[in-house]
């Protein structure tokens, strides 16, 4: 069997990193209508009253599901990562340095990680001029979610106690 061309390894380990950043966005936006669903689902049990009880199920069903894309988000997170390093080596082997020892205009990915190291040098107390990546807002949202959820189970849960104890 013949050893791959340069050109073929290029596509291989680009193809890959293509479907998995894809993987990545696709499986974020999927937790996004789910939470979608779960939030419309807590909002419309709250109405009535027969259905208050399962609006502290609906309400876990948040962090349950936050928990379970971040998991599969680290996931995807390791496959980008692994296609970057894969390219980035890629870069060094086939591009050219540029003057004085700079890193080419043509190694897009490691000039991408001295750029990002650069910009994450620079913080501010004003926290929107600061550098993040997308595992920094997908975690975010990821934990807000998470936190809304069992607020939201607890809120639940004391309106039924309040509601029976008024009963008592």
């Amino acid at each position: 069997m013949d050893s791959p061309t340069q050109a073929e390894i290029w596509n291989h380990v680009w193809q890959y990193f293509v479907l998995h950043a894809q993987q990545r966005l696709t499986t974020f936006n999927f937790y996004i209508i789910v939470s979608t669903v779960a939030v419309s689902g807590y909002i419309a049990s709250l109405r009535e009253a027969s259905a208050r009880p399962a609006s502290i199920i609906v309400g876990l069903f948040l962090p349950f599901f936050s928990f379970v894309f971040w998991k599969l988000d680290c996931r995807n997170r390791q496959l980008v990562k692994n296609a970057e390093d894969a390219l980035r080596s890629l870069e060094k082997w086939h591009t050219c340095s540029g003057a004085e020892g700079q890193i080419s205009e043509l190694a897009l990915f490691r000039r991408d990680d001295k750029a990002v190291g650069l910009a994450r040098q620079r913080t501010s107390f004003w926290s929107w001029r600061n550098h993040y990546s997308y595992s920094d807002c997908f975690n975010l949202v990821f934990g807000v979610f998470a936190i809304c959820g069992v607020l939201a189970a607890l809120y639940s849960a004391l309106r039924i106690l309040l509601s029976l104890h008024r009963y008592c």
